[in-house]
């Protein structure tokens, strides 16, 4: 009997089931990353399995199948008696990783620790990822009665907080568009819609800061942010400050943004100065 080719040879698999395989390899990451910054964004309270797969137009048995194996990987966790899911503790420990990568909360931070300390409110710091916002520093005030709505590692839709309106301050016209449509969906949870949010941006862009007013738990506060932007016109971050709406006059307002702009300015300096040591 005659055979053909080498028995020993290995069976190749053909190109295009390869090509196949690698697409759906893509995707499946992509999946995940996203189902990462769904949950991100619910980490005070947890997201609902039917939520997340709203949000990520997925069947949910998939998504529950994807969650089920991130549990395993220690990338989210699901209390055992509840039905709300959290990013997991590997999350916070990759993150450790790169604490030292991030140049611009290094810079802010001894700014964040004046403006706390002379306006007596909490400041924070925001940073843009992709079509997000995310606070990554703050610094409570001096005052008996601490705002502590903000807190590190707080995920939203830009344009849905104050410190995201600012970051848009200084971007185009088409890239608002684009990340108001991404966006529409993502913005009713906060409150707001992409007209709303488009609103706050067109008055930022005209007075040069960004002004917000929330009611939480029948308490009003008030919010205000100022970009830092490089002498190139980009955006880098934010820094916004959360108070009382009561301890908020304009006169108030008007002091407070002098002294966070004048802070923004020095982060800038300070970052530019680094960058250009040999």
């Amino acid at each position: 009997m005659k055979m053909s080719g080498n028995p020993g040879a290995t069976k190749q698999r053909a190109p295009s089931q390869s090509r196949a395989t690698g697409t759906k390899n893509v995707r499946s990451v992509e999946r995940a990353a996203k189902l990462l910054s769904a949950l991100a964004i619910g980490q005070d309270h947890g997201r609902r399995l039917v939520d997340i797969a709203e949000e990520l137009g997925l069947p949910a048995p998939s998504v529950h199948r994807l969650l089920k194996e991130m549990i395993e990987q220690g990338l989210a966790e699901k209390p055992a008696h509840g039905h709300r899911y959290f990013l997991g503790q590997e999350v916070f420990f990759l993150g450790l990783a790169r604490r030292n990568r991030f140049p611009l909360k290094a810079a802010a931070s001894p700014y964040l620790d004046e403006l706390a300390s002379a306006l007596g409110e909490t400041v924070f710091l925001t940073q843009r990822n992709r079509r997000d916002s995310i606070c990554i520093d703050r610094q409570i005030g001096t005052h008996p009665v601490k705002i502590l709505y903000v807190e590190i590692g707080n995920r939203r839709p830009l344009g849905a907080s104050v410190g995201g309106i600012a970051l848009m301050r200084t971007m185009a016209e088409d890239e608002i568009e684009a990340i108001l449509l991404r966006n529409q969906g993502r913005y009713e949870r906060f409150g707001c819609s992409s007209k709303e949010v488009l609103d706050r941006i067109l008055r930022c862009q005209s007075c040069g800061y960004a002004d917000l007013n929330i009611e939480l738990e029948n308490t009003g506060y008030r919010g205000i942010a100022v970009p830092i932007v490089t002498a190139q016109q980009e955006t880098i971050g934010a820094i916004g400050l959360g108070a009382l709406a009561s301890r908020m006059d304009n006169k108030t307002v008007a002091h407070h943004l002098i002294e966070m702009q004048k802070r923004a300015s020095m982060i800038v300096r300070d970052m530019t100065d680094a960058l250009s040591l040999p």
